[in-house]
This record gives structure tokens, C-alpha cells and sequence, in this order.
């Protein structure tokens, strides 16, 4: 046998955590300690070798200009080399779950009501198991460790719970054979294909197309639902499937535009190759290749320790500007095809646009394409183009609206709730939400409330003051932090009374917001019916 492939006849540890913790540590193969860390400083040290091979081909050569690509499973042993440190990993552990006891769904999720079409999770419970596992000293690597934790949190499905890990984002993973999903007709069940032969289908050029109806040996869409869409932050199970596939929505909202499946935030996928198995019986393999970003800077690290050290001890100072990636960054270089024809009206203060319909028997639809709610230059900029364009459209003899909010990622809530009264004046919007009691917030609240005695005095936005927030009903704001805080017991544990969102009046385009009576969106009349309104969303 091979040094490659020589590993110690042990079984593994019995305290893995649960399945729901996927556990990177659980899928390798588990081999002698000392040969591990030395197999996995050598994947580190080649990853550099091959950087400064790169590096130092001629500016301009093909070869320069070509995508540095390092094999998957190279740069996931490197990761692994990184060592784990249980008191670094346990003092984390009790920094972060303070943190965590703000998150307004904590005692929800662990008994989730019927309605809610996720698995439940138990987040200060996955939390406990993987600090008793890094006290013990059970994880192999650093990686391992972060990889727990972000696949704790991801069993959340809300994308407002992130948090940036430093060994998560080092190397960025991907598959380069995008899948897509198509229905035949569009009402039967989708097929699942490549991307290249949805192309050739399209075309009618049906020679050796197939579904593919198998990955690494199940079920094609059974896969992708359990192994990759079940780690994504979409609420809805619809919404985390459809997200696995090429978006041309994605990229004009400035996400990533190439589906989980071929690339999650750059995570490691789990496998260092996929079988895809054909319908016609045929099979294709597809690689996951890694890439080190620019934002790095160079790429000399020799082994786990430094790369840990560079990477996650702020107090060090790194041999390189090693920076952070942020979170759902769209990693892309080069451009994906149009597959949007250009508008018919854009504005650039926002980024919403109105394509208008070639076919004579859809003259008089207006697809109204919202890609995102962040404002270029101002939210009542974005409102008031938004408004032109809407105009624009009922100028041009539009009487039906369909509104693409495919891949939009949110922004600001003012401008979604502008939005609203500009197709809908003079309806109120009801807006009623809760923040989660407990000792820490009250704490805030108390302090906040004292020193911040007046509303509008705040000079960030801050939920939890009484004088900046209002009843659902609109009719008065909160008079002091206790009639805000309360608590009210709901479903079984302590949160905060009902509060809107906004004031009506404060996030109206008012010039004089205390009166949205003057506001041109009040006085105008609806640019489409109710009934004439359809939304696209994931």
C-alpha cells in the first residue's frame, strides 16, 4: 500500500455529533494523527509551490491569463491542516452564544409549529454539543470546528443569522458543470440537466441529451435537496431548490449567478468529484476545483500553522495581508450570458426596470423587474424613479403588471414599503413584529432608553427604543422601555409586545412626513388593479 493511502485501523470516535451536524472530520478517512497533519502541511506547501510557479509566468502569457485552479480535495487537506486549538475554540463558543440569545426565533425553532415546512433545530443545543466536543479536544482541525458551527446555524434557514468564520472562506470551491431544472411543459414534474444540454434542447438539437437522474448514487433531485439545498438560507423549500440553479436574476442583483450546486459561497461541497448517471444510462464525473482570491494576497503559506495563524489570530501579524472574504460575495470574474433583452425603461437611481412584451397579445403587459431594494443614491431617489417608471408604463398603455422579484435580496424595508404605495395609494401598511426577551436585551434597552430619552435622538436605528417605535395600529409610539419590552408569552416563551416596523408617517416620501395626506403617492390613483398584479419570486 502506498504512503498515500496508508491510514490507522481504528474505528471512529463515538462522539460525533448528530447527523445534523455535518461533521467534515466524519466524511474523511481517519488516519494516524502524525501522518495526517504531515500529508495535509504537504498539500499546503504544493498549493504554494503551484502559486509561485503561477506567479512568476510572464504578464500577459496565456498561462497568466488563464484561472489558477487548484484541485478540490488539495486545497480542502490543506484547510484540515489548520490545527485546532480547545481553548481558542471553547473561549469562541461562550463569546459567540450571547449573540445568539438575540435571535427572535431561538425558542421557536426547536418545536416548530405544523406550518413550518423545515426541520426543527435546537441552536443553543447544537451549540452546547459542539462546545463539549471542542473542550475535549475531539476535533481534528480548525476547519472542522468552523464547519460544525456554520452548519448549525445554516439549519436556521434565515439568512439574517450568518456568521464569518475564518477558515470558511480561504479557498472558494466550485463545480463547473451547472444543472438546470425543466419542466416540459410547465405543468409536469422538471427533469433535471446540464446546463449544456438544457442549451442543446432548447435549440432542438435532442442527440445525446438526457436527464440526469442519479448523483454519487441517488436519486438526482432527492441529492440536491438533502445535500445541498438543505444548507441554504431561504425559509421555504421551493425557495432553497430553485436556488441551486443559474440565475440571470442573481447576477443584475450583483449575487452569484451559478447556483449552489456549483458554488455556495464558495464553501467546500462535501466531495472532491460528483457522478452524475444519465437517464440513457451514460455517467460523467465532475470535479470540484478551488481557487485562492485575489483579496488574499499571495498564497505562501507552507503549512496549517501559518496559514491558521495569518488567517485566524487577530493579535498576529500575518507575512501576507491575508483579508477576510465577506459573506455572499459573487466571486465571479467573467460575465455570465444575457439572458435578459435590454429594458424598455431603466433609471439610474434604481435598480428596478420595465421590459415591455414583443407578443401582440401581451401589448398590454409590463414586467416590472425588482432585482434588489438598496438605493444607488438615496432611498427617496430610488422611490421617485420607481415611480417615473411605473408612469411610464401606464403612459405606454400598460394595464397588467407582473413584478420579477427572482433572486432579489433585499435591502432596505422603507423602500419595499414605498413600493407598495406606489401601486396600492392610500392602503396602509400593516406591518407587526417581536424581538425575543431575555436579560441582555432588557439590559440594552434600559440604558438606551435612559440616555436616549426623546425620539429621532438616536444616531443609528435602534428597535429597541420605545420613543422610535410604534403600536401596530399606528396610533401612538411606546411611552416607556417596560410597556415595549413587557413581556408577552408566545408560544411558549418570552418576547416583546407587538411594534410596527416603521411609522406610516416617518417612512412616507413626505416632505412633511406628519402629514401623508400631502404626500404625491397619497393623492395619486393606483398605476394598475389589484387584480391585473401578479408577483414571481423563488
Amino acid at each position: 500500500m502506498s504512503p498515500h493511502h496508508f491510514h490507522c485501523s481504528r474505528t471512529k470516535s463515538s462522539t460525533m455529533p448528530s447527523s445534523l451536524l455535518w461533521t467534515l472530520g466524519a466524511a474523511a478517512a481517519i488516519c494516524c494523527p502524525s501522518y495526517c497533519r504531515a500529508h495535509r502541511d504537504r498539500a499546503c506547501a504544493e498549493i504554494a509551490g503551484q502559486y509561485r510557479a503561477w506567479h512568476h509566468l510572464q504578464d500577459g502569457s496565456l498561462e497568466r491569463q488563464m484561472r489558477w485552479r487548484i484541485p478540490g480535495q488539495l486545497a480542502f487537506d490543506c484547510l484540515r491542516a489548520m490545527p485546532f486549538n480547545a481553548t481558542l475554540a471553547t473561549a469562541f463558543i461562550n463569546a459567540y452564544r450571547p449573540y445568539l440569545l438575540f435571535h427572535s426565533t431561538l425558542d421557536v425553532l426547536p418545536q416548530a409549529p405544523p406550518e413550518y415546512l423545515s426541520p426543527s433545530v435546537d441552536l443553543l443545543a447544537g451549540l452546547a454539543k459542539i462546545r463539549s466536543r471542542a473542550a475535549r479536544g475531539d476535533y481534528e482541525s480548525h476547519f472542522d470546528f468552523d464547519s460544525d458551527l456554520n452548519r448549525l446555524l445554516s439549519l436556521a434557514h434565515d439568512g439574517h443569522l450568518q456568521i464569518e468564520l475564518c477558515s470558511q472562506h480561504l479557498f472558494l470551491f466550485t463545480r463547473d458543470l451547472p444543472l438546470v431544472s425543466i419542466s416540459d411543459d410547465g405543468l409536469k414534474l422538471p427533469s433535471i440537466y446540464t446546463f449544456d444540454d438544457a442549451q442543446r434542447r432548447g435549440a432542438h438539437h435532442l442527440d445525446h441529451v438526457s436527464p440526469v437522474v442519479e448523483i454519487n448514487g441517488m436519486d438526482a433531485a432527492y441529492y440536491l435537496e438533502s445535500h445541498v439545498a438543505m444548507w441554504l438560507n431561504s425559509h421555504d423549500p421551493d425557495a432553497r431548490y430553485n436556488h441551486l440553479f443559474p440565475s440571470a436574476a442573481a447576477h443584475l442583483s450583483g449575487a452569484y449567478a451559478g447556483g449552489a450546486w456549483t458554488r455556495y459561497k464558495g464553501k467546500w461541497p462535501g466531495t472532491a468529484s460528483s457522478r452524475l448517471k444519465f437517464a440513457n444510462g451514460s455517467y460523467t464525473t465532475v470535479d470540484t476545483h478551488a481557487s485562492w482570491p485575489a483579496e488574499n494576497g499571495p498564497m505562501l503559506y507552507e503549512n496549517g500553522p501559518d496559514l491558521f495563524t495569518a488567517a485566524c489570530l487577530p493579535t498576529s501579524v500575518p507575512p501576507t495581508d491575508l483579508k477576510r472574504i465577506p459573506t455572499g460575495t459573487g466571486y465571479d470574474t467573467a460575465s455570465p450570458p444575457h439572458l435578459y433583452p435590454e429594458p424598455d425603461v431603466e433609471h439610474s437611481d434604481t435598480p428596478v426596470k420595465v421590459y415591455y412584451l414583443a407578443s401582440a397579445r401581451l401589448s398590454d403587459v409590463a414586467v416590472l423587474q425588482v432585482p434588489s431594494f438598496k438605493a444607488r443614491h438615496g432611498g427617496s431617489n430610488y422611490t421617485t424613479a420607481t415611480e417615473h417608471i411605473l408612469q411610464h408604463a401606464v403612459t405606454e398603455g400598460k394595464t397588467k403588471l407582473i413584478i420579477d422579484l427572482s433572486d432579489n435580496g433585499g435591502g432596505d424595508v422603507e423602500l419595499g414599503l414605498n413600493l407598495f404605495r406606489l401601486l396600492f395609494p392610500g392602503r396602509d401598511v400593516y406591518s407587526a413584529t417581536r424581538f425575543r426577551a431575555h436579560d441582555l436585551v432588557d439590559v440594552m434597552g434600559q440604558i438606551f432608553s435612559k440616555h436616549y430619552s426623546a425620539p429621532g435622538q438616536a444616531p443609528v436605528d435602534l428597535t429597541i427604543l420605545p420613543h422610535d417605535a410604534v403600536n401596530p395600529a399606528q396610533e401612538h409610539v411606546f411611552h416607556s422601555w417596560a410597556t415595549l419590552y413587557g413581556p408577552d408569552e408566545y408560544r411558549g416563551t418570552n418576547m416583546s409586545r407587538l411594534y410596527a416596523l416603521f411609522h406610516s408617517s416617518a417612512t412616507s416620501t413626505c416632505q412633511t412626513p406628519a402629514s401623508r395626506e400631502d404626500c404625491s403617492i397619497a393623492k395619486s390613483h393606483p398605476p394598475f388593479r389589484p387584480q391585473d398584479i401578479i408577483m414571481v419570486s423563488q
